[in-house]
């Protein structure tokens, strides 16, 4: 019987622990998590207003996938009794179909039907269809790891790279596609083209193999066309579900209490933190790589040295709400995100938040609310290296940039802002190395890295990651225990 102490308690950690506990108590008899802050759930939390209104401080919403990794979270909030809690936004909704753009001081709507696909439009400068049909005639595959920017430019367009690719790595990534990993990034994408020599003919020929599932709410996901989803009260109505469920399934959770160093010796794990020790038979990190290396000893020196080279970057998230309908109707939809080269606009993009969940809205009144996401990459060029400073400038280049993008004139009835220091991990080009080096050099360790350092920064992939770490665990444990 082994126990399992895991580093962090934030959506990572807690999926960890969730899998865990669903292993036999005669392989695993006690799993402990230690979460440095007070609460759990890492940025995603969600801020209740007493009129009702519901601010999300990190992640808006979970896409709604049909692969492996969609269809597992389904299974996880049905099993911990939350399905009657989801809302959801179908794939004919606005806020599905219309994304949109700020490029050159103007909002572009993103093609959206085989008509935009066919013809030229702005602010593309060929039409989309021109590009793609291209694409498998073009031989040249990239065997070697390269940016977003140049992997996007070589299999389709510099056009599409510079007024689509780019606007999308700031808004998922936080980050520059010049500068980001095509293999770590788009995975399957780089894949498909090594494989197949088409991305387009990879995607069709190398399809993985369906996840089944015989969840009621998996089900309803699909009879009901989902493309995104929250819960009544915000995502953290998920952490507080996956933290009662633990709780009742036996694990030790101790927040506000912070891993202090880590010990490996004779095939164990002694880790000291705030409380004492605790000696333990194995470890899973789930913090970020800088913390990690933080902690570890000089006989761990190559391997600290390898988690030192994963940057993050700095967001900050200003939510605003306005008095009344003062959205324009002529730009209904999820939002808008901003190209790097856009000089006039110091954002990266906006989330229409009344649009895409109206449950969130005001009870009390008609408002309005927008979220605006700044920085990233690009927080110490706008606001400066001083992350500590108050909140203020971020708030007022957040309502400049409602202003001068939206035409959104009025005055916010209410503003909150927070700044994520260091919470977008980025995979710049030989990231996949990186992650490879690192589980080679712990190989020998009692020790598993999940979380989105590694493998992905999504709350989908940072699930289904720690999903699959915690059966490759199972089986060493199995194996072990025979």
């Amino acid at each position: 019987m082994s126990s399992v102490v895991i580093v962090g308690g934030g959506i990572s950690g807690l999926s960890a622990a969730y899998y865990l506990s669903k292993i036999p108590k005669d392989i695993v008899k006690k799993v402990i998590i230690l979460e440095r802050s007070s609460n759990l759930g890492g940025w995603v939390q969600s801020v209740r207003k007493e009129d009702g209104a519901v601010y999300e401080k990190g992640p808006r919403s979970i896409r709604g996938r049909r692969d492996g990794p969609g269809k597992n979270i389904l299974e996880m909030v049905e099993d911990i009794g939350l399905s009657d809690k989801i809302i959801s936004v179908p794939r004919n909704h606005v806020a599905t179909t219309n994304r949109y753009l700020f490029i050159n001081n103007q909002m572009y709507c993103l093609p959206n039907n085989m008509m935009q696909i066919i013809r030229q439009t702005p602010p593309f400068k060929k039409s989309l269809l021109s590009s793609i049909w291209r694409e498998p005639f073009k031989f040249n595959r990239l065997k070697n790891d390269c940016s977003i920017h140049e992997f996007i430019s070589k299999r389709f367009s510099t056009d599409l790279a510079d007024n689509a690719i780019d606007p999308f790595c700031r808004g998922v990534f936080g980050g520059d596609s010049k500068s980001l990993s095509a293999k770590a990034c788009f995975p399957d994408m780089f894949k498909y083209q090594m494989q197949h020599g088409s991305i387009l003919l990879g995607s069709i020929l190398g399809r993985k193999k369906p996840y089944d599932s015989e969840s009621s709410l998996v089900n309803r996901s699909i009879e009901e066309k989902w493309a995104t989803w929250n819960m009544e009260n915000g995502l953290q109505t998920l952490i507080e579900g996956l933290q009662k469920k633990l709780q009742d399934e036996g694990v030790h959770i101790f927040s506000g209490n912070a891993c202090k160093r880590v010990d490996f010796t004779d095939g164990k794990v002694n880790v000291f933190w705030d409380k004492g020790q605790i000696s333990a038979d194995h470890i899973v990190f789930s913090t970020f790589s800088s913390d990690i290396s933080k902690v570890l000893q000089k006989e761990q020196e190559e391997l600290r040295n390898e988690l030192d080279k994963i940057d993050a970057v700095t967001v900050g998230v200003s939510t605003i709400e306005y008095k009344g309908d003062v959205f324009p109707s002529q730009y209904r939809g999820f939002g808008h995100l901003v190209p790097s080269w856009e000089s006039s606009a110091k954002n990266l993009g906006v989330v229409y938040e009344s649009c895409v969940f109206p449950e969130h809205d005001n009870k009390e009144r008609p408002t309005t609310r927008l979220t605006v996401m700044s920085g990233g990459a690009w927080f110490d060029k706008v606001f400066g290296k001083d992350h500590t400073q108050g909140n203020s400038r971020i708030e007022e280049e957040s309502i400049k940039s409602v202003r001068q993008q939206l035409g959104i004139k009025d005055e916010p009835m209410r503003i909150e802002t927070n700044v994520h220091k260091d919470c977008l991990p980025q995979y710049k080009v030989g990231h996949c190395d990186i992650v490879n080096k690192v589980e080679e050099l712990s190989s020998n360790l009692p020790v598993s890295f999940i979380g989105s350092s590694f493998r992905g920064v999504s709350v989908l992939d940072c699930i289904w990651d720690a999903k699959l770490q915690m059966e490759n665990l199972k089986s060493t444990l199995t194996t072990k225990e025979v």
